[in-house]
């Protein structure tokens, strides 16, 4: 990848468009990127890298924070970048999230972080606005991280990675060569060893405490093998334990069945004791039953003599239900007369319902005909108020055109005297011009004299300055001599000088010439100006001024706009007049018709109502005189005396009914009552009463000797289900109980040899046995380099022994001198020679990420400082180092402040801080700007 061209916008520290085109610097090569210290020289890599992948090259540069804090409100925040890759050339773009001010309003708002990377034209691909990080990882074959690591070696961070011990290394490695995978699998390994060791213990737990819980019946002859059992516990052989287990469980399982069946015999005995007990307790409830029942009889006696009295009562009231009958029926006689008497009544409501809205909309009506005639009134004032409507219409419409013409006249004078006016400024201004013209061309001309005078009185000297040599003839006598050649005097003029005062004096005068031809065509149209003006003022303006006339013309424009706006507004007023007096022509008509109908309408309703007064008095008169021969007001008042007497005749049949039902019941309860009485007294009189007392005494002890025996029963069979759970547990843990002590002794000498925990080996790690491959090679290739810059002194190499068995180990880095042929821990080398090493760790490490990576190829590298620290000799062999790196057409920019590189270094890239805040960058080559 190689950049052609980055422009940044608002970005860091540039606040204005910076445009840095790469293809100056050649294609190959060192350059420099230097300047003052914050300028935002790595702020250029961060531009490349935020363009490719919308990050920062730095972990402490957040994206969000690129916006420029010197950039105008209204400049936008973007970068763009055109890089080269494999011959085809792309386009990015991109700007971050940042907060601008709104278009419309007050106020600020987010604009939304965007990227569009524009393919090579020969590819026939659309513009993409999606996923650009991933294609663009997909184009360079590297993703971001990869791609600042091979790019980039920033300032300070490999002076760490070459002082690092090896738990640092490993995770710089992990984080660079992605080896997490075995770090993982490590802690895998040793998280499976502690979890499988804590499941044997709890296993074993599990199994000593199953056996605790087991139990043993006291004076068994198995007591003593059980203590054992419980002292010794897992240590006992599997078998052994499930054999005194079983050896319990059978004892207790034959003294279980014993007591169970002397149980038995103790229930029946209990049983027949309680049938004879149940037995004496039931006579004796008889007896009290007898007892009640006759008690019960002698009062359903009296209830049935009540019950006979009370039905005789209600029977007598039965001739007075039929009279009620009979009143009822002649009632009901009478309820058609009352029928006849409602509809009537009836009719005459319906009569004086419409008789009152007759009279109510008589009464609407003769409103709505009094206000027609109000209206009618008022249309024949407003049309005697516009009979002459119309009349002056003609003549306010000349005079509104009359002053719009006046207006234009006024209009076209005052902008005519303003052009006056400008053209007169600017006559004034061209004079002055060609006044000031004519003084440089007449000094000008001054000056050209006096040097053209100086220059011939010298010609002897300048010829002899100019075209004598020893041995060359002279141009003037031909002798090869020149003993006492003329000398030019201090005030000497040369031929150039000379030249140059005669075009200074040209171009003035030329520029002197062109006033003043322009200084007469402007008053030559002024001219013009003022003539076409003094046509159009009028006679009494004709000696005013221009200024003058342009505020007489905008005061009569004034004067002149109020009379039309006047003449208009009357104008307007007149055609709604003369519309009005159409409109009242055609509505009074119609309005004086509908007045007519109107009162027509009214003497109709009048008549009718007259009708029907007549015709309602005559029906309540007769509706009355029939009321006044009924014996009720009305047919509801009948109705109700009906139903009264019927209510009253079925109460008398439902108390007869009732009292019936009652003497019925009474009797058949004293018979049921006599049955029981006799049945109870024959049973009494042939049974034989029972001792309680004995049957009592002999029901409480068996009830003792069966209790006794359901604990006994009880105790047997919690210690079978203890004993019977214990047995299976203890079957089925002692299995698992293997398999957890083989898989733990394998497993936790797999865990250790990865996590490097060996006993008595050096601690190498699965992880850093890995990265100890990489390592190794990029220790190889920092070696090509640093042979170079340290003279063929220094060779780094992997430490290979341990300094003890406690520390991990694997990436611990040495130095060979080969001066003295020593070997000693990288950490004793000096600044100079730490950062020449750390630079070529660098350098290894960027071709191995490059190797991993498929053999990618960056066409551009950084190098961030450090370099200060260097002899003049250093400086010359990482320098040296660093061209070897771009022979491959590479181009490598190094950012520096030292001044032995501005130098050494023809390329460079200069950034400098403005004084009114932000930067520039400008390239710079052999000294020159560009």
């Amino acid at each position: 990848m190689r950049p052609i061209k980055l422009t940044m916008t608002g970005f860091g520290p540039y606040a204005k468009e910076t445009i840095i085109d790469f293809e100056k610097l050649g294609k190959a090569g060192l350059y420099l990127i230097t300047g003052d210290t914050g300028a935002g020289k790595t702020t250029i890599f961060d531009a490349i890298t935020f363009a490719l992948f919308g990050e920062a090259s730095g972990e402490n540069r957040d994206k969000n924070m690129l916006r420029s804090k010197y950039a105008d409100e209204n400049t936008p925040t973007e970068v763009e970048l055109i890089f080269e890759y494999d011959g085809k050339r792309y386009t990015i773009k991109r700007n971050p999230s940042y907060a601008r001010p709104r278009k419309r309003g007050g106020g600020t708002t987010e604009e939304k972080a965007k990227a569009e990377l524009i393919y090579p034209a020969e590819d026939g691909r659309q513009p993409l606005t999606k996923e650009v990080e991933k294609a663009v990882a997909e184009i360079l074959g590297l993703d971001r991280s990869q791609f600042s690591q091979i790019a980039m070696i920033a300032q300070g961070d490999f002076l760490k990675l070459l002082l690092a011990k090896t738990e640092d290394r490993q995770t710089i490695f992990r984080n660079i060569f992605k080896t997490e995978l075995f770090e993982r699998l490590q802690k895998r390994l040793s998280e499976e060893a502690k979890q499988t060791a804590s499941a044997l213990k709890q296993t074993q737990d599990c199994l000593t405490q199953d056996l605790a819980r087991s139990l043993c019946r006291e004076g068994s002859g198995l007591y003593s093998e059980w203590e054992r059992l419980k002292q010794q516990g897992t240590a006992l052989p599997a078998e052994e334990m499930l054999s005194i287990l079983g050896q319990l469980i059978a004892e207790d399982e034959q003294n279980y069945a014993e007591n169970q069946q002397a149980r038995k015999l103790l229930t029946e005995q209990k049983d027949h004791v309680t049938e004879e007990l149940t037995k004496a307790e039931a006579l004796e409830k008889e007896a009290a039953d007898l007892e009640q029942a006759q008690k019960e009889y002698a009062q359903l006696e009296s209830e049935q003599q009540k019950r006979a009295e009370q039905l005789l009562q209600a029977q007598a009231r039965q001739p007075e239900s039929e009279q009620m009958v009979k009143e009822a029926a002649t009632l009901a006689e009478q309820l058609p007369d009352y029928d006849a008497l409602e509809q009537e009544r009836f009719q005459l409501a319906e009569l004086q319902r419409q008789l009152l809205k007759d009279r109510q909309e008589l009464q609407q009506k003769e409103c709505g005909r009094q206000a027609l005639d109000k209206g009618l009134q008022d249309l024949k004032a407003e049309a005697k108020r516009l009979e002459d409507a119309g009349a002056d219409a003609a003549k306010l419409e000349a005079e509104s055109e009359k002053l719009q013409k006046s207006l234009a006249d006024l209009t076209k004078l005052g902008k005519l005297a303003g052009v006056c006016k400008d053209s007169a400024a600017g006559l004034e201004k061209a004079q002055q011009n060609v006044s000031a013209l004519s003084i440089l061309a007449e000094q000008a001309r001054a000056d050209y004299d006096a040097k053209h005078k100086a220059y011939c009185s010298e010609q002897a000297g300048l010829l002899a300055a100019e075209q004598l040599f020893e041995n060359q003839p002279c141009p003037v006598c031909g002798s090869l001599e020149h003993p006492h050649p003329a000398k030019p005097s201090a005030q000497a003029v040369s031929r150039a000088q000379l030249e140059q005062a005669k075009k200074r004096a040209e171009d003035a005068n030329r520029q002197a010439e062109q006033a003043s031809s322009q200084a007469a065509t402007v008053i030559e149209r002024n001219k013009n100006l003022r003539e076409q003006l003094a046509e159009l003022l009028p006679q009494e303006w004709q000696d005013s001024g221009l200024s003058e006339v342009i505020t007489q013309a905008r005061q009569r424009y004034s004067e002149l706009d109020r009379q039309k706006k006047n003449a208009a507004a009357a104008l307007e007023q007149s055609k709604k007049d003369l519309e009005r007096k159409k409109q009242l022509n055609e509505q009074i008509p119609q309005q004086e018709k509908a007045l007519e109908e109107a009162r027509i309408y009214c003497q109709k309703l009048e008549t009718g109502i007259s009708a029907r007064q007549a015709q309602s008095e005559e029906m309540k008169r007769q509706a009355d005189a029939k009321a006044g021969k009924l014996k009720f007001a009305d047919k509801k008042s009948l109705s109700a005396e009906i139903a009264k007497l019927q209510k009253e005749r079925q109460a008398i049949q439902d108390g007869i009914e009732t009292a019936q039902k009652a003497l019925e019941l009474a009797k058949s309860n004293c018979s049921l009552c006599a049955g029981r009485v006799k049945q109870l007294s024959e049973k009494l009189s042939q049974a034989v009463k029972p001792d309680k007392d004995k049957l009592f005494a002999e029901q409480h002890n068996l009830h003792g000797q069966i209790q006794k025996a359901n604990t006994t029963l009880e105790n047997i069979s919690a210690r079978l289900t203890v004993n019977r759970d214990v047995l299976q547990r203890v079957g089925r843990q002692s299995q698992e109980l293997d398999k957890l002590r083989h898989k733990s002794s394998w497993l936790t000498a797999l865990s250790d040899t990865a996590n490097g925990n060996t006993s008595g080996k050096a601690k190498i790690k699965l992880e850093t046995y890995v990265q100890m491959t990489y390592f190794e090679r990029i220790i190889h290739r920092a070696n090509v380099r640093l042979m170079s810059m340290s003279g063929g002194q220094y060779e780094l190499v992997r430490r290979r022994e341990a300094a003890n068995n406690k520390s991990q180990y694997g990436l611990d880095l040495d130095v060979i001198d080969h001066y003295n042929g020593s070997s000693r821990d990288v950490r004793t080398l000096s600044g100079g020679e730490s950062f020449k090493a750390s630079l070529s760790l660098a350098l290894g490490l960027a071709d191995e990420i490059q190797s991993s990576a498929g053999g990618i190829h960056l066409d551009t590298m950084f190098v961030d400082e450090g370099f200060g620290s260097l002899d003049e000799e250093s400086l010359r062999q990482a320098i040296k180092a660093l061209q070897n790196l771009t022979e491959s057409n590479r181009l490598v920019g190094i950012i520096s402040h030292v001044t032995e590189l501005k130098s050494s270094i023809d390329k460079q890239i200069v950034v400098r801080k403005d004084r009114d805040g932000g930067s520039r960058a400008e390239i710079v080559l052999n000294g020159a700007r560009t």
